[in-house]
């Protein structure tokens, strides 16, 4: 289990995440209903993230909206 503390954005911590679950752009993109592109581009900080990408990007990665936007502390099991 890993415990993140240190400040992040919100593209830093999902991409953070999506290292730590070995989950690619891909299968992110898949995952939450957008482009690879668009996956890469949020990724990256060059897009916003909306509501309904948090949601969905919570949903997939099986943690709180408030945990991917760091108003609660994120901790996360690695397999």
């Amino acid at each position: 289990m890993i415990d993140i503390k240190k400040p992040m954005t919100t593209y830093e911590r999902i991409s953070l995440l999506l290292r730590l679950k070995k989950i690619t752009t891909t299968a992110f993109a898949e995952g939450i209903g957008i482009s690879r592109s668009s996956a890469s581009q949020k990724l990256s900080g060059k897009v916003s993230w909306s509501a309904q990408d948090i949601t969905k990007t919570a949903e997939f990665l099986h943690i709180s909206s408030d945990q991917l936007l760091g108003l609660e502390p994120l901790t996360v099991q690695v397999d």
